[in-house]
């Protein structure tokens, strides 16, 4: 792949079954997609985006083939940490 160009997994397919946690199935067929578009070792650096946010489990699936040291910078914006006080009627 040139440097700057983006790649795209399609998985559209699977989001229902991969959102916020997997099955089996699921998950072997998103393991799969992703060692196909695996870009080549020494292609220099990567930047992996998944999904709306609900897919932090699918991180190690993306790891597990680099071969060379890394960096994972995780990006979360949850609105948890409002007050209780806001959550009660």
């Amino acid at each position: 792949m040139a440097p700057g160009a983006a790649q795209h997994v399609a998985a559209r397919d699977l989001g229902a079954s991969l959102r916020l946690w997997s099955g089996a199935t699921a998950y072997t067929a998103m393991r799969r997609r992703l060692q196909q578009s695996a870009p080549a070792p020494g292609g220099g650096a990567t930047v992996s985006l998944l999904g709306s946010g609900d897919h932090h489990h699918l991180t190690p699936l993306r790891l597990e083939a680099e071969q060379q040291p890394l960096s994972r910078i995780r990006f979360d914006n949850h609105p948890v940490l409002q007050p209780l006080a806001e959550c009660l009627p």
